[in-house]
């Protein structure tokens, strides 16, 4: 039996453990701190076919620390991050009863801060603690290292999303395409460019509103999906604003577009990378993005950008440059690496 503790209930964690769960037989427990968090606004979720648990315990998780004490036997304990008290009994019980404890992260370099600077000694202490890792990609397995983990001890597991109900989703709603652009007031022949995630700073959505003002492309908008403090400051001509939308209807707005952009001055990985790829578009990422190395391709699938408004200018210059058939080339070529990505993590035990 193995159990998992994880931050919030998403689709994409779903996804993730249902796999994961026929994997290993039915031996899948996931507890989770709390359904969700401040600008996440999910209702809708896919079937869930694991075993779960949403604390209701508060800051600390009393509740889980009374579940471990009397749970039967972990095979393996994994928590996903080191910033929350639990995750800390977890690794003490896990050593105190002689469980094998795995730290699952997707924390970077990138992520800066005065807390992260100040916790690094405990940080390290932690990973020091454990006995193996799990990294979202090679810039989390790099990071690792840098904290002290045993590079023969991490395994990668891409961060992934279910890429074939993407792919069939997109597939079926691109036959709609001209009806999606009409219900969004779209103009049919435009270039769309499609940003999706939370309206903050660090997602540089207030960057990418400024620099597409500065664009002056004509036949071309901007879909700005998504909610957050920032949606004000994001208005002009041929900018489209779509608010939130639940995992089941995000397929049709990947199908009504022609390239993502992903302009995050921070981001763990970006999972919206992984969905759009997956629906066959090109993807336009910040460097700073985790995800950034091991699934952008300058010039076959997409290209990488420094999050600035002047980068952001020119990255979108760049991509309009090209004609219609390389970027539907670049598309392709964009399903094809996430495809093999998902398949590898898939498949990995």
């Amino acid at each position: 039996m193995i159990l998992i503790i994880d931050n919030i209930l998403t689709p994409y964690e779903i996804a993730r453990y249902n796999r994961m769960n026929k994997q290993l037989n039915g031996n899948l427990n996931v507890w989770f701190h709390a359904m969700s968090e401040v600008n996440r606004n999910w209702t809708k979720y896919p079937k869930i076919h694991f075993r779960y648990r949403i604390s209701a315990g508060g800051l600390w998780n009393t509740d889980f620390i009374s579940l471990l004490r009397q749970s039967p036997q972990f095979s393996r304990i994994i928590c996903c991050g080191w910033n929350a008290p639990i995750y800390w009994y977890s690794l003490f019980f896990a050593k105190h009863r002689a469980v094998r404890f795995t730290l699952w992260s997707g924390s970077t370099a990138n992520e800066t801060s005065m807390l992260r600077r100040l916790a690094r000694p405990l940080v390290m202490l932690y990973v020091a603690m454990c006995d193996d890792f799990i990294a979202y990609g090679s810039r989390a397995k790099k990071y690792l290292i840098a904290l002290g983990a045993n590079p023969a001890a991490i395994t990668i597991y891409y961060n992934s999303v279910d890429v074939d109900y993407f792919h069939e989703k997109s597939v079926q709603f691109r036959r709609e395409r001209m009806g999606l652009r009409k219900k969004y007031a779209i103009p049919q022949g435009d270039n769309v460019i499609l940003f999706v995630g939370q309206l903050v700073a660090r997602k540089g959505v207030s960057e990418l509103a400024r620099a597409f003002r500065l664009l002056h492309e004509p036949k071309t908008t901007l879909v700005v999906v998504g909610n957050g403090p920032l949606r004000d400051t994001i208005s002009g001509k041929s900018i489209v604003q779509i608010s939130h939308r639940e995992y089941d209807r995000l397929p049709e707005i990947y199908a009504m577009s022609d390239v993502l952009i992903l302009p995050s001055v921070q981001e763990v990985w970006g999972l919206v990378v992984n969905e759009a790829m997956a629906s066959g578009l090109p993807v336009l990422v910040s460097s700073r993005a985790g995800c950034a190395p091991d699934v952008v391709r300058n010039g076959v699938n997409g290209f990488t950008f420094e999050p600035s408004e002047r980068g952001i200018l020119s990255v979108l210059t760049r991509y309009l440059t090209l004609t219609k058939s390389r970027r539907i080339h670049m598309g392709n070529e964009a399903y094809k690496t996430i495809k093999a990505l998902y398949d590898k993590s898939i498949y990995q035990k």
